[in-house]
């Protein structure tokens, strides 16, 4: 709701590329997350990715006039990408056991 108050008539159009890319790369990175592919001994090549990715965003908000909308078609990407994810494993499918098992491992 944020990126969308923040972003005027078609900002988000007109930064397709970034949602776009935003919403995929953040998809992909909680589906990971939440099927376990990603292993404890591979943790630093996901903290590398996850640092590369903030990077470029840093870059494209920097580079992009002006950055305030930039920032929101990134936002706007984000959460579409935990939506959609939270949608397909929640609703459509079931969560992964990984994940549920993981939650009840750090519950209190």
């Amino acid at each position: 709701m944020t990126a969308l108050v923040l972003s005027g008539s078609g900002t988000l159009v007109e930064h397709w590329g970034l949602v776009v890319a935003a919403a995929l790369g953040t998809a992909g990175f909680v589906t990971a997350g939440d099927r376990g592919y990603i292993p404890d001994d591979a943790a630093w090549g996901f903290l590398l990715v996850l640092v590369a990715i903030v990077a470029v965003s840093l870059l494209a908000v920097l580079v992009v006039n002006p950055p305030v909308t930039t920032v929101a078609a990134l936002q706007f990407g984000v959460g579409s990408g935990i939506l959609t994810n939270r949608v397909v494993f929640g609703l459509v499918r079931p969560i992964p056991e990984r994940r549920i098992e993981r939650t009840r491992e750090r519950g209190v």
